[in-house]
């Protein structure tokens, strides 16, 4: 009886299991002084886990391991070698786990922090469902910037530009590399999020599956991308380029210096108009005074004016 009890047992877990889908286990090592650290980690990858893992396609539960770094030296220590002072984090997929900066780093900002968990969380999860050495490096970045909704107004402003002044990477040479070039990586970065935006507009959001899909069953990613889209990956580069011309042609009008550029002459004319009004407002004024003036009378003026014969009282005749 026992027996049949736990196996009845064991199925409900399972389909339990199945409702809940696939979860997470995060062991976090930080060696720090503030227990809200780890804290706030955890908190963050819990909050975001559920769409990220929706939105790939992730099946599984999974065990991460987290390293914050309270100091560069340890940051160092645990990937193994030096990175420029700007990076907050990476994902170690030959390890498989998550290395980070403490936000008790000077140059690191909370924001910049959780935007850095969530970042790296995708490319975990991703390197979960497929394994990040077989997909290009744009693709990768691309999701992680898109779910991670890093991909804002500053980066289109700054996509925008190079649109405009054609100094865009080509996807063939694209690849987001940590290197000292912050100005480069971040075009980078914003050129593989527009691409997977392009992506999702073009076929929806369930196309990155059917891309994982066939790269599970053996297949290279120039194919699996052409058996998902209808379209041969060779012509990727045209059709984002005509896209990037129709959508952000003009938004780096929308970066401040260009606005005070594009507000001036409206300013300038304003204030013509204002200086004009015055002006005339004070014409007025004077006019109206010297009217006044004209119109009084001066009282010496008066005393001439007075008749000659004067009836004097009795007495002085």
């Amino acid at each position: 009886m026992n027996k049949y009890i736990k196996i009845c047992f064991v199925i409900l877990l399972l389909i339990f299991s199945q409702k809940m889908g696939a979860g997470i286990q995060v062991n976090i090592k930080y060696t720090g002084d503030n227990p809200s650290v780890p804290k706030l980690t955890r908190k963050i990858i819990n909050k975001n886990f559920k769409r990220y893992k929706n939105f790939i396609g992730l099946d599984q539960d999974l065990n991460m391991l987290c390293l914050i770094a309270r100091n560069n030296k340890e940051f160092i220590e645990y990937l193994g070698h030096e990175t420029p002072k700007w990076l907050a984090g990476v994902m170690d997929y030959r390890e498989n786990r998550i290395v980070l900066k403490s936000p008790k780093f000077k140059s690191i900002s909370h924001e910049q922090y959780e935007n850095t968990i969530k970042h790296e969380l995708v490319h975990f999860i991703q390197n979960a469902v497929v394994p990040l050495s077989i997909t290009p490096n744009w693709f990768d970045e691309g999701i992680a910037e898109y779910l991670a909704k890093n991909y804002n107004i500053h980066s289109q402003i700054i996509l925008s530009r190079a649109l405009n002044q054609e100094k865009l990477i080509s996807i063939k040479e694209l690849n987001v590399a940590i290197t000292p070039n912050r100005t480069k990586n971040q075009l980078a970065y914003a050129e593989s999020a527009s691409l997977i935006d392009f992506l999702l507009i073009a076929y929806g959001e369930e196309v990155i599956q059917t891309i994982f899909n066939h790269l599970k069953k053996g297949s290279t990613f120039s194919r699996a991308w052409s058996s998902a889209t209808g379209m041969e990956y060779q012509y990727l580069d045209f059709h984002w380029r005509k896209y990037l011309k129709k959508r952000y042609k003009w938004i780096f009008l929308l970066d401040f210096k260009y606005l005070i550029w594009l507000i001036m002459p409206v300013l300038l004319v304003i204030g013509y108009i204002i200086k004009k009004i015055t002006n005339r407002e004070i014409i007025n004024e004077w006019e109206e005074e010297s009217e006044k003036q004209e119109n009084k009378v001066d009282p010496a003026q008066e005393f001439l004016e007075t008749p000659d014969h004067i009836d004097l009282p009795d007495k002085y005749d």
